[in-house]
């Protein structure tokens, strides 16, 4: 795994079955806030740390992904959907903008 330091990283447990939620990793770094954990998430998600973030079913809250990469794997699947959802509203957006360019000429 990549070096990097950080306080969320040294609390952040390993496995989906352990994952805390945002405001739970706050209360254990005095001074944070949920904001900054999602700041923090992003930042080590860029840095390379696989860390999966769970919001549905009986699981809520980020982990380390386990040793095996089927959990990242199916994180990794959930993202690209979200991708391809947030292309989508991209291009709505875009097409509006451009009706409404072409209509001002």
């Amino acid at each position: 795994m990549i070096q990097i330091e950080s306080k969320l990283l040294s609390i952040l447990p390993t496995g989906k079955e352990n994952a805390r939620t945002g405001r739970e990793l706050a209360a254990i770094i005095s001074g944070w806030e949920l904001r900054d954990i999602t700041k923090e998430i992003c930042r080590l998600r860029r840095a390379g740390i696989p860390i999966c973030g769970y919001n549905s079913g009986e699981v809520k809250g980020y982990a380390l992904a386990n040793g095996n990469t089927d959990e990242l794997d199916i994180y990794c699947r959930r993202f690209h959907k979200r991708l391809a959802e947030i292309k989508k509203t991209l291009a709505a957006l875009e097409a509006y903008r451009d009706s409404q360019i072409n209509n001002a000429s």
